[in-house]
């Protein structure tokens, strides 16, 4: 095969114009990736350079017909000691600029470095692959001070088009901190006040003022998610520490001091409409601001004591914790829903039950995966699903409360509550291990389990008059298969999802309508029938997508 002509390789036709040359180069370099074509980007580097000798020193009436190969270890031609001595000098003119104590000039530092990018000795391929990594080292040794030349270089040799150079990641680094530049710009017009968060030093007692009435916070994590790795000079160093450890380090949570200022003002309500004679309506007033503020703080506080802190000790351990600690709550609230059937119904009881749900719910919080903070709209998300898919529950267990078939004592209420929120928390913790413990066979298996308890609890049901007796018992049971079901059901569509609760949903609406009082005792047998059926139809259907699964070649367990 022939050796190509330069002017093949440029693509155009013998020429003594230098900006034909350099604008077919520049063409050509775009299109080219230089690591995945090194042996095409140095024959075009080759050619580009003999053409440019060419125009400048030989008469096209001597056509060249190829590129003249270069031994290995040959140096290219050197460039003209003017040029390069021009180039030094403007150099380190420029590097005296940057440096001086004094604020350089930013005009006077662009006339330099255009000096620089326009001398003809960057025409040599062997100067220029020594200039550009010198020029980001200069960059690196004095950025912030220069960094209103970082775009004048990377337009210049087209960085954000080439994904690799000689410098490697440094400059990578360089384009990520323009980039930078220009979402702050673009930041400081759409959003000044997140803008100022983050370049003007920390005032801590404003930014929570900001943060809680304003929502500032969700506002700066929304902005940062737009930066790349942000070097120094781009942030305020002490703002980007107050943010960093607001982000990772526990403290009262917005929300619930915000809530706190509700209840206050519920309190103001309150204690006006039940307060003293009308000379003294402000004293309460006042009284029971306090007591809703000093109420809503005390919430916020155990929530620092008892959930934050312990996530934020645990969170290097927590996935190395063995499996009794982590799922062990779950057990725990079984077993607490049986004892609660047994304590009797009084006050004693009643704050028992009340340790025992706040213990539980502590527990779950602190072992589920990925508990981020209740402003983030997912969790708010998983939130609403939670209460959502709960109501038939509530629905059924209220209705419980007002028939005369032995209604569930106050304890109960208490850990049936506390046991409903603790799975709707650690739901997401029992779904991974459920999905990465157990084999397929395992998880049909436990499916398999999961639906004959329904079905024998449906008969029961069905074959069986409830009376008072053991009622407490039943209803405890029901609700924690209706529970339990939830965690082999996770490979169920939205479409199925929707489909099972209609089997639930509409009827638990309707059946305080079409009953009556006297008819309230069948309510925990009807209501029964209703959740077991939808619990084997779940399983059903969660076996079935599995076993599909199998048969398409899925891997995936669930």
């Amino acid at each position: 095969m022939s050796t190509p002509t330069l002017w093949t390789v440029l693509g155009i036709a013998p020429t003594r114009d230098v900006l034909v040359i350099r604008r077919a180069y520049a063409t050509l370099l775009k299109r080219l990736n230089a690591d995945e074509d090194p042996a095409g980007f140095a024959a075009l580097r080759q050619a580009y350079e003999q053409a440019m000798m060419l125009a400048r020193t030989v008469a096209m009436s001597a056509p060249v017909t190829s590129i003249a190969p270069l031994p290995e270890m040959t140096p290219a031609p050197a460039a003209p000691p003017p040029a390069l001595e021009q180039l030094r000098s403007a150099f380190v003119a420029l590097q005296q600029a940057a440096t001086t104590p004094e604020t350089p000039n930013p005009d006077t530092l662009r006339a330099l470095l255009e000096a620089c990018l326009t001398s003809p000795a960057l025409e040599n391929l062997s100067i220029q692959l020594e200039f550009e990594p010198a020029i980001v080292r200069f960059f690196a040794q004095t950025l912030p001070r220069t960094q209103s030349l970082l775009e004048m270089v990377i337009d210049h040799w087209k960085w954000r088009d080439r994904p690799r150079s000689a410098a490697g990641g440094a400059i990578a680094a360089l384009v990520g901190h323009a980039d930078n530049l220009r979402s702050l710009e673009q930041l400081q017009i759409s959003a000044p006040r997140v803008s100022r968060a983050l370049t003007l030093p920390p005032r801590p007692a404003w930014l929570w003022i900001q943060v809680v009435f304003l929502g500032l916070d969700v506002s700066v994590q929304q902005a940062l998610e737009q930066f790349r790795h942000v070097a120094p000079g781009i942030f305020d160093a002490g703002a980007q520490a107050w943010w960093s450890d607001f982000f990772t380090r526990p403290h009262l949570r917005p929300v619930w001091l915000r809530t706190a200022g509700i209840v206050a003002l519920l309190g103001c309500y309150v204690g006006g409409l039940v307060g003293m004679d009308r000379d003294r309506l402000w004293l309460g007033v006042a009284l029971g601001g306090l007591a809703g503020a000093l109420g809503g703080v005390a919430f916020a506080g155990l929530w620092l004591g008892l959930i934050d802190w312990p996530r934020y000790r645990l969170s290097g351990t927590r996935s190395a914790a063995p499996p009794w600690l982590r799922l062990g709550w779950a057990p725990a609230a079984g077993v607490a829903c049986i004892l609660s059937i047994v304590s009797p119904d009084g006050l004693p009881a009643m704050v028992g039950a009340l340790a025992v749900s706040l213990v539980l719910l502590s527990w779950a919080v602190i072992m589920a995966p990925g508990f981020r903070d209740l402003t983030a709209p997912p969790v708010m998300r998983r939130i609403w699903a939670a209460i959502i898919i709960n109501i038939p529950l509530g629905v059924w267990w209220t209705l419980n409360n007002l028939g005369p078939l032995a209604p569930p004592t106050i304890p109960m209420s208490v850990v049936f509550i506390g046991t409903v929120v603790a799975f709707a928390i650690g739901q997401p913790l029992l779904w991974v291990e459920f999905m990465h413990d157990l084999t397929r066979g395992q998880q049909q298996q436990a499916r398999v389990a999961v639906a004959a308890i329904a079905l024998g609890a449906l008969a029961l049901l069905l074959l069986t008059r409830i009376g008072s007796e053991g009622s407490h018992l039943l209803l405890m049971c029901l609700v924690l298969v209706v529970l339990a079901h939830r965690t082999p059901a996770l490979n169920l569509t939205a479409a199925q999802v929707k489909i099972r609760h209609y089997v639930t949903v509409v009827p638990a609406a309707v059946l305080g309508r079409v009953l009556n009082r006297e008819d309230m005792a069948s309510i925990l047998q009807l209501g029964g029938i209703l959740f077991m059926a939808g619990v084997a139809l779940s399983m059903g259907v969660c076996f079935y997508n599995d076993w599909k699964a199998s048969r398409e070649g899925d891997p995936s367990p669930a």
